[in-house]
């Protein structure tokens, strides 16, 4: 009887795990970045203090989504934004940025 009930919970983990179990499926990203050439990228900002981890994360997670999209690292918001005479980002800071 124990041996009966040792085996059924043995078979019932085993279809819980293969239920569980999906593959992959790839789909195509909803932006395709390769048709923008460059993409610059300012390093998060974060209360923590872990803004330049979270950069990275995002950028490793950007390129193994992306292969071969080139992206230039700007470095922190209010430099970026100092070298092209903006206070805050916006569409103007923004393009201002894409043109420098």
């Amino acid at each position: 009887m124990r041996r009966r009930i040792a085996l059924c919970g043995i078979a019932l983990g085993l279809l819980a795990g293969a239920g569980c179990a999906k593959p992959r499926v790839w789909q195509e990203p909803r932006l395709d970045l390769a048709r923008y050439g460059t993409v610059g990228l300012v390093e998060f900002d974060s209360n923590r203090g872990d803004g330049e981890w979270a950069t990275r994360r995002f950028l490793a997670s950007l390129h193994a989504a992306q292969v071969g999209v080139p992206v230039l690292e700007l470095g922190p918001l209010r430099p970026v934004l100092r070298s092209v005479g903006h206070e805050t980002l916006g569409p103007e800071a923004a393009r201002a940025i894409g043109e420098r």
